[in-house]
Parts: C-alpha cells; sequence; structure tokens
C-alpha cells in the first residue's frame, strides 16, 4: 500500500501530478518503504514562513518543511509517514539562484523531504553525507 496525497494552495505547481506520484513511489522504494503513506502541500511563501515560524522558531521563508510522524527505527502501524510542505517560489528562486532548472530543485527538494520522513537527517556530518549522496543520486536519476 502507498498512498500519496497532493495538496497545493499556490495557482500552479509547474510540474506534472502523475510524474511526480512516479517520482515519490520510486524514491520510497529506494528506501525500503513499500507500505506507507504521505502528503504532500505546495503553498507559497507567506504560509510557509508561518508553518516555519510555529514549529521551528525561524521567521523566514525555506523550501521545504517536514512532518514526520515518527523519529527514527520505531514501527508505525498505520504506515503514515507524515506531511511534506513544499513552498513553490522559493524552489523558483533557488533554481534561479544556482543557475538550474527548477525541475531539478523541485526533485532535489521533494527527495530532501522524503528522506526527512524515512529518518534521514543531516545535523551531524556522516549522516549528512549520507542523505545528500542519496538525495543527489535520486535528483540525477529523475532527471
Amino acid at each position: 500500500m502507498l498512498d500519496i496525497v497532493i495538496n497545493q494552495s499556490v495557482k500552479k505547481i509547474d510540474f506534472d501530478r502523475a510524474k511526480l506520484v512516479v517520482i515519490v513511489k520510486n524514491i520510497l522504494k529506494k528506501v525500503k518503504k513499500e507500505r506507507y503513506s504521505l502528503s504532500i502541500n505546495f503553498v507559497g511563501e507567506k504560509t510557509i514562513k508561518k508553518i516555519n515560524y510555529e514549529y521551528r522558531g525561524h521567521n523566514q521563508v525555506t523550501d521545504v518543511i517536514s512532518f514526520a510522524l515518527q523519529e527514527g527505527e520505531t514501527q508505525v502501524i498505520n504506515y503514515d509517514l507524515g506531511d511534506l510542505f513544499v513552498c513553490v517560489p522559493q524552489i523558483k528562486k533557488q533554481a534561479k539562484f544556482n543557475n538550474i532548472s527548477y525541475k531539478e530543485e523541485l526533485i532535489r527538494m521533494i527527495a530532501h523531504g522524503i528522506l526527512h520522513l524515512c529518518g534521514y537527517d543531516h545535523q551531524k556530518l556522516p549522516d549528512e553525507k549520507v542523505m545528500f549522496k542519496l538525495q543527489e543520486k535520486i535528483v540525477v536519476e529523475f532527471l
């Protein structure tokens, strides 16, 4: 069972939803999560800034925020990994700043958020290396 709910409060996400679902399913397969559900919420700057402030204490716009329903290696009965909030305008800005395509940056941030939902983090250098290596492998695969 794999259930992906996509919500959108911005006018356009400029990405094919069916392709997005395929990418998400493949990311989850890579990290051996084949019976899980999650939601992806595409939002604007005002919404992500509010969420970032309320839950992380940062009064600024960010690209993606993950809310995992589990931490670490704990077992979940209902298989719900959690929720992603993706800021479309911020991802467009980052893509332009880094001189890459919006598609590439969107895939990177979706992968980044999903890896967080699956227990990966980048608080310590060894963990960061593992997470970012996998993240970039996913990006290259889906470009």
